[in-house]
């Protein structure tokens, strides 16, 4: 008998939430859409080490074999890609996926789930001149592997992130340097 490897559910439900909050919120904002022609990964934060174990386990069996591991900042990360697309929003499948443990521990500085989806785009000052046109309110981040535009789009602090490197490429650079390094197919 084939089995049908479904998605969780929980974290499925997640990404569909978050795409129809960026869909409200680009229609609302008057969002210059071209932005998020390419979704390139979701951040779900976990609300704790459990949780993050949790969705790591359930996320195991619907990711392909590239599956990283980081520890930033005292957080366990995972970055994994996705068998199958999913679609963030209508149209636009996303393929990456990480999971992140919380900045504190008892959760007063975080959004539980879907915080933010990174869009990649490759002109930084084409999409800052585009959000400054249509009065879109956002801040320029960088870290050691790449640079990012914020958007906040509720006061819970999801976010939507528009950024000039693909996480495949950033992990690249992480596995380079150390910081990151390729899960065994047993984890």
């Amino acid at each position: 008998m084939n089995e049908l490897v479904l998605p969780p559910s929980d974290i499925s439900r997640e990404i569909t939430d978050y795409g129809r909050l960026v869909a409200g919120y680009v229609y609302h904002q008057n969002f210059p859409e071209v932005l998020l022609s390419d979704p390139d990964h979701v951040m779900i934060k976990s609300s704790d080490p459990a949780d993050f174990d949790t969705k790591f386990k359930q996320l195991k069996p619907w990711t392909a074999e590239d599956r990283y591991f980081a520890e930033i900042d005292g957080r366990f990360l995972v970055a994994a890609r996705f068998l199958v697309p999913l679609a963030l929003i209508e149209r636009r499948p996303v393929e990456w996926i990480q999971i992140m443990e919380p900045k504190s521990l008892d959760g007063t500085f975080d959004y539980f789930g879907v915080e933010y989806a990174e869009f990649f785009y490759q002109d930084f000052d084409k999409a800052r001149l585009m959000l400054d046109k249509n009065k879109i309110e956002y801040s320029k981040k960088a870290d050691e592997d790449h640079s990012w535009l914020n958007i906040r789009i509720n006061n819970q602090g999801q976010e939507i992130r528009i950024t000039d490197k693909l996480l495949a490429e950033t992990i690249d650079s992480e596995v380079e340097s150390g910081r990151a390094r390729p899960l065994p197919s047993q984890y």
